[in-house]
């Protein structure tokens, strides 16, 4: 009589692309130790990244355009490391993804320069500038500030997610109208939750700073 669909939102968060000052980070900090940027970054590029994940024990499949296989980053049990034609990689199970330079980072536990100096990619030139410096020290705060942006939006998408399924669980059993009138509390929260978790699943970087700040806020 009074019967709730229980079907929720699926508990996930939008896959990001690296922001802009992600690829600026690069670029300064190439620069700065000593590479010259367009140089690097076409080189990283060239690289044939199908043999180079291979050659560290991958046995990649070929599927349609793109190569599969095991994730060499965790314990992958059915298949969800991807290489892509555009010389790029990305883990469905584990979400680790980028380029060349990134696999070798991730492979070795190395630094950025330390993965270019694996790949034989050479230094053109010497040190860090005082400007260099700063930008580096802005690229990092940005960073530790999206980090933390991010870790709060997994938390709090899991956390709606648990919270839904719990009120449909309780809608779900009301049989009588007297069970009805003692829930009615959890429909006004429901819907902000549902909203809440739209934006995190289907809103942009703006709209999902903004509901941070609401929340946060209170």
């Amino acid at each position: 009589m009074y019967g709730y669909d229980n079907t929720t939102h699926p508990e996930k968060i939008n896959q990001n692309n690296e922001l802009d000052y992600g690829q600026a980070a690069k670029n300064i900090l190439t620069h700065a130790r000593g590479y010259d940027r367009q140089d690097t970054t076409a080189a990283i590029k060239n690289i044939d990244l199908v043999a180079l994940v291979q050659a560290h024990g991958v046995n990649l499949k070929k599927s349609g355009t793109r190569y599969v296989d095991l994730c060499p980053f965790h314990d992958d049990k059915t298949p969800s490391f991807f290489v892509y034609p555009n010389n790029s990689f990305y883990c469905f199970g584990c979400g680790i993804g980028g380029d060349a330079a990134t696999f070798i980072m991730k492979m070795y536990g190395c630094s950025f320069p330390e993965a270019l100096e694996k790949l034989g990619i050479k230094k053109t030139s010497g040190a860090f500038s005082c400007t260099q410096v700063m930008q580096i020290k802005k690229v990092k705060a940005k960073r530790a500030l999206l980090e933390s942006f991010r870790a709060w939006e997994a938390e709090y998408s899991s956390r709606l997610g648990k919270l839904i399924t719990s009120a449909y669980q309780c809608l779900s059993r009301v049989k009588t109208e007297d069970d009805l009138n003692k829930v009615a509390w959890v429909h006004k929260p429901l819907t902000v939750w549902k909203y809440h978790l739209d934006v995190l699943c289907y809103g942009t970087d703006k709209d999902k700073y903004k509901l941070f700040r609401e929340v946060s806020n209170g």
